[in-house]
């Protein structure tokens, strides 16, 4: 926060700090000089969902591998509870690892169940070793199985 005075009356968080610890030493910026002091913070319950997301740490490589190679090598969409058994996984390992390979484009999820972006060698190198698709020649976007 940067602020060392003494007389601050009010200490507004307009989202979630970091960790417990930060807010606890931010809120204590108030009534330094023994005057009361308020302190309030306004949150939407998403906004504790992406910090818990984002304090669990690094997923782990091998599990979001698993994940994709099975839907990958399963022929067609792949419902969550199947895969969780197949994996012998917790329900919450495998939706982060999906989530994650949701938003980095390579598995999307349909009315009928998981789906993986074909990532075969060759679309895959011209896929990433090209700025503008239109200006390459016999460019295909990679598909979806």
């Amino acid at each position: 926060m940067g602020i060392d005075k003494p007389d601050v009356r009010f200490v507004v968080h307009a989202s979630t700090p970091g960790s417990l610890d930060s807010y606890y030493q931010e809120i204590g910026r108030g009534g330094r000089d023994g005057e009361p002091a308020l302190a309030a913070l306004f949150y939407r319950p998403e906004d504790l969902s992406l910090q818990r997301f984002f304090s669990s740490g690094r997923p782990d490589d091998r599990v979001i591998s698993r994940v994709f190679q099975a839907v990958r090598h399963a022929g067609g969409p792949v419902r969550l509870t199947r895969l969780v058994q197949e994996l012998d996984a917790s329900r919450r390992t495998v939706t982060d690892a999906v989530n994650l390979l949701e938003q980095v484009g390579v598995m999307r999820s349909t009315s009928s169940g998981l789906r993986a972006r074909d990532m075969a060698p060759s679309r895959t190198r011209r896929a990433w070793h090209t700025t503008s698709p239109r200006r390459t020649p016999g460019w295909r976007s990679p598909g979806w199985r």
